[in-house]
């Protein structure tokens, strides 16, 4: 029984590990310049307007005067203001004032 625990733990562990992995692997797609105004909504209700800073097909980068407020793992919705671009996805990563988005859902 405890085999079977230990098993268990041990496929679990090796899981959380691959799934760091995935997150810490390089990017896979270029990215574009965008440099557009945007607004960014998430779950929670916070709302920042931000700069678009540049975008792949699967996610893009947004800059503010402070990412507060925004923790990876957030849900968020993505619009640009003089684009026709809306994202829906996740929060990736953050620093002070960056924040890397990857997309579950992109129109435009």
């Amino acid at each position: 029984m405890l085999s079977r625990l230990f098993k268990r733990a041990e496929k679990a562990e090796e899981q959380a590990d691959e799934s760091l992995l995935d997150e810490l692997a390089p990017r896979r797609e270029d990215r574009q310049s965008a440099y557009a105004e945007a607004i960014l909504i998430s779950r929670s209700g916070i709302e920042k307007r931000g700069i678009l800073m540049d975008m792949s097909e699967h996610g893009a980068r947004m800059r503010f005067v402070s990412s507060d407020g925004l923790l990876p793992g957030d849900m968020v919705k993505v619009r640009a203001l003089l684009k026709s671009f809306r994202g829906i996805g996740v929060v990736r990563w953050k620093d002070k004032t960056d924040i890397g988005i990857q997309f579950h859902k992109r129109i435009g």
